[in-house]
């Protein structure tokens, strides 16, 4: 069991990895040329714009579950740090079982229902040749890459709350386990 959620950990690493060094270009190379456009010349391009504004979305849609691995998403540490190790489990499991299971739950349920409305009425993107459905789509992707890491972070502290053995995840990066999390999957 502990070798699938390890394996589930790291495609979905991956995932970001590849998705933030993919992406990251475009946004910047689209800002760069916006910037440059505006300062000397009187062309903008709202193409350009697309380009930013999606390799964004895609972006923030890809890294929900390597974010939720990495510990890089909003926390009270101010709090956190002062509890034991035990209640910092606990308040994962039940953060996960009462927030963010049902949030995945709606975000996923509504992203397809809109990624289906967009595939039944062939509605067009700006990239020629392309469905609006497609982009639509990395909306409940995102979502269920990030509900799949919930689940993998709540079993590990679930076993960490009976075995006693380890440290509540989240971890970051740096108290990672020997960066295993990083092996090719």
């Amino acid at each position: 069991m502990l070798i699938v959620m390890q394996r589930i950990e790291q495609v979905i690493i991956w995932i970001g990895l590849i998705a933030g060094w993919t992406l990251l270009l475009p946004i910047i190379v689209s800002r760069f040329y916006d910037i440059i456009a505006r300062q000397f010349t009187d062309a903008q391009s709202t193409v350009v714009q697309f380009i930013e504004w999606d390799a964004f979305f895609l972006l923030v849609c890809l890294i929900f579950g390597f974010g939720y691995f990495r510990d890089a998403h909003a926390r009270i540490d101010i709090l956190r740090e002062r509890f034991s190790a035990r209640a910092i489990a606990w308040i994962e499991v039940l953060g996960i079982v009462f927030l963010l299971v049902p949030f995945c739950i709606v975000c996923i349920v509504y992203g397809v229902e809109h990624a289906t409305i967009a595939y039944r009425f062939e509605e067009t993107w700006w990239v020629p040749f392309a469905d609006g459905w497609i982009r639509k789509s990395f909306i409940p992707l995102g979502f269920s890459l990030l509900l799949v890491s919930a689940m993998v972070i709540m079993l590990r502290n679930l076993a960490f709350l009976i075995t006693c053995d380890g440290q509540p995840e989240p971890r970051p990066p740096e108290e990672d386990r020997s960066d295993e999390a990083l092996k090719a999957p």
